[in-house]
């Protein structure tokens, strides 16, 4: 039929800002709402996308991952930005157990590439990965982190568990007027999104 309206999206938000963090440009709107001085170091405009996905089939409902290698500015190698996207709709106290499993994959992909791709010169040179986190589930986020959260021991044992920084934006408690004040379309965007359950005229506003 002409007029036969076609079938919703399954899961578009959740897609949808997938499909708005694939740009770079998008990711570095993300990337000043999390560190704004960390976005001006990267440069976005010769990013690269991965495409690939570090998120085992079992997750896949709940997390999505985006992956760029980008130059740094003013200095030598690359950096990776490797984005998870959370969905769930609770905290999950083994998000830096899993950030770190994914982390360490893509260090080995690059090590593999490395040796696929080795005509002398120097030796391997990892690059650094700067991990953000986007949580857009409803319940608040107050689950720490780090790998630390996770295990038991004596101060004198934490010097033998891995530690890194992890950015961290929780969309459902993020100041409307902070996403709106930067002016990134992506940032936009997520407020938007972030109404998308709010009253009629705050939605109207939002949009």
């Amino acid at each position: 039929m002409p007029h036969e309206r076609e079938p919703p999206i399954r899961e578009f938000a959740d897609r949808g800002v997938k499909w708005l963090l694939d740009d770079a440009d998008n990711l570095r709107g993300l990337l000043r709402l999390a560190r704004p001085e960390l976005a001006e170091k990267v440069d976005f405009g010769r990013a690269e996308r991965i495409d690939r996905s570090f998120i085992p089939d079992d997750l896949r409902k709940l997390e999505a991952d985006v992956v760029f290698r980008a130059p740094i500015k003013k200095g030598r190698g690359f950096v990776w930005i490797y984005l998870l996207l959370e969905h769930q709709s609770r905290p999950d106290r083994r998000m830096g157990f899993r950030l770190l499993c994914y982390m360490v994959e893509l260090w080995q992909a690059e090590a593999r590439d490395f040796d696929a791709k080795r005509t002398g010169g120097r030796g391997l040179r990892l690059s650094p990965i700067i991990p953000i986190v986007l949580y857009t589930g409803k319940r608040k986020w107050t689950t720490d982190l780090s790998l630390q959260a996770l295990m038991d021991g004596p101060d004198e044992i934490s010097a033998f568990i891995p530690v890194w920084q992890t950015l961290f934006v929780d969309l459902q408690q993020t100041p409307p007027e902070r996403l709106t004040q930067l002016g990134d379309a992506v940032l936009l965007a997520l407020r938007a999104l972030q109404a998308a359950d709010a009253p009629k005229e705050e939605l109207a506003r939002a949009l």
